[in-house]
């Protein structure tokens, strides 16, 4: 009589768990957190064929170049030949300026960030990002904002 009683009472508790468990939210199966971008900025600056120059100054602490080497992607590099001499908006991601992470931001725990992409040059050649070293930017978005570029 007893191991049915303490049969039944354990199967009204692993009933409940389970209840307690399915009113929980859930996620969908197989849906990972979004990374974010965390490299991710707009310049403003006068387009000379593949070069960004006079660029206008970010808010600090991000301190950008005198110029800056412009790679698009395939989608708007027409425009971007197209607005040669042209006062320019870039969104993109930089490449071989301080103080910029490289790479995805897939995590962070407040004392741990774990990234994907941007390797560290120290570690070694072939893990480098921008192995030239030449400031860059890669565009993503163009915005023409005035058809010749303004002398500063």
């Amino acid at each position: 009589m007893t191991r049915i009683f303490v049969l039944a009472v354990a199967i009204a508790a692993m009933s409940w768990t389970a209840a307690q468990d399915s009113t929980a939210p859930t996620q969908e199966a197989g849906a990972a957190p979004q990374a974010q971008q965390t490299n991710k900025y707009v310049v403003r600056g006068c387009l000379i064929k593949s070069t960004l120059t006079d660029i206008e100054p970010p808010p600090p602490p991000l301190k950008l170049p005198e110029k800056l080497r412009v790679t698009s992607t395939r989608t708007i590099r027409d425009q971007v030949k197209a607005l040669n001499g042209h006062q320019v908006e870039l969104t993109g991601a930089l490449f071989g300026v301080a103080g910029v992470q490289e790479g995805i931001l897939l995590s962070d725990s407040g004392a741990v960030r774990v990234y994907l992409g941007g390797a560290d040059p120290n570690l070694g050649q072939d893990l480098a990002v921008n192995q030239n070293n030449q400031p860059m930017i890669r565009a993503t978005m163009i915005k023409d904002v005035a058809s010749a570029c303004v002398s500063r």
